[in-house]
C-alpha cells in the first residue's frame, strides 16, 4: 500500500513538474516571439529610412572628388544593407552600420540641402529630405518597442525555473539597442529654410566638402 501511495505521489510530482516546465517553456517562446517581432519592426523602420536616402542619392550629382567619394561611399552602404536578409542582422551589426551612416550623414545633408531652388528633381529631393525626421521618429518608436520586449524576455529568462528551461533549450538573452550608441540627432534635424546651412550639434562638413 505504501508503495502505491509513494508511486502515486511521485507521479503527481512529476506531472506537476512537467506541466510547469511546459508552461515556462511556452512563456519563453511567446516572449521571444514578441522580441523577434520588435526586432523586425526596427529593421523595417531602418530600411524605410535608408530607402529614402537611396531615393535622394538618385537625384544627386557631385562636383569635386571629395563629394564624389562621399556619395560613392554612401551608395555602397545602401547597396550592402539592401542586399542582406533581415535574419542576417544582429544588434551589434545594426549599431555599427547605423553609426557608420550617421557619421557620414552631416556632410551628406550639406550636399542634399544645396541648390533647393530650380528643377523638379530638387523639389523631389526637398520632399524626401523633409521626411527624415518622421522616418527617424518611426525608427525610435520601433527601437523603444524592441527594447521593451527584450527587457521583458530577459527578465523572464532570468527567473526560476525559466533560467533552467532556458539553459536546457539554449535560450539566449536579447541584446538592447542602447540609446547612447543610437545617435538620432542629425536624422531628426529639420531641413533649413536656406540652402547650405548646417547646425547638427554645432558640427560642420569635413574639409573638402563644399557648400554653396
Amino acid at each position: 500500500m505504501e508503495r502505491i501511495v509513494g508511486a502515486v505521489f511521485l507521479a503527481v510530482v512529476l506531472l506537476m513538474v512537467l506541466v510547469l516546465s511546459v508552461k515556462t517553456y511556452n512563456g519563453l517562446v511567446v516572449s521571444r516571439s514578441f522580441c523577434a517581432e520588435g526586432w523586425s519592426g526596427v529593421l523595417a523602420a531602418v530600411r524605410r529610412r535608408r530607402a529614402a536616402v537611396s531615393r535622394i542619392l538618385r537625384t544627386m550629382a557631385s562636383g569635386n572628388p571629395e563629394e564624389r567619394a562621399l556619395l560613392a561611399m554612401i551608395r555602397e552602404m545602401m547597396r550592402s544593407a539592401c542586399t542582406r536578409d533581415s535574419a542576417e542582422w544582429d544588434v551589434g551589426e545594426l549599431l555599427r552600420a547605423e553609426t557608420e551612416l550617421s557619421v557620414n550623414l552631416p556632410p551628406f545633408l550639406v550636399l542634399c540641402e544645396r541648390d533647393w531652388e530650380g528643377s523638379e528633381k530638387d523639389d523631389d529631393r526637398r520632399g524626401i529630405r523633409a521626411s527624415f525626421p518622421d522616418l527617424s521618429a518611426d525608427v525610435e518608436m520601433a527601437r523603444n518597442y524592441y527594447n521593451a520586449t527584450a527587457r521583458d524576455y530577459n527578465t523572464r529568462l532570468g527567473q526560476f525555473p525559466a533560467n533552467l528551461i532556458g539553459w536546457v533549450f539554449r535560450f539566449r538573452e536579447a541584446e538592447y539597442l542602447e540609446s547612447d550608441m543610437w545617435n538620432q540627432t542629425c536624422w531628426m534635424r529639420r531641413p533649413p529654410a536656406a540652402a547650405g546651412r548646417f547646425d547638427c550639434e554645432g558640427e560642420g562638413p569635413p574639409p573638402g566638402v563644399g557648400m554653396a
